[in-house]
């Protein structure tokens, strides 16, 4: 499960799970506006 951003250390995630190599949060972050961009041309052009 990813956290949704933004997510704070030691609060929603424990510094051992950010630590970690397969702590995904930083690039489904990095991504999220585009994502986001880009459903909503989707709806828009329906």
């Amino acid at each position: 499960m990813n956290p949704c951003p933004p997510f704070y250390r030691g609060e929603e995630v424990s510094e051992d799970v950010i630590n970690s190599e397969y702590f995904v949060g930083y690039d489904f972050k990095r991504y999220l506006l585009q994502v986001q961009q880009a459903v909503i041309i989707y709806c828009l052009t329906m």
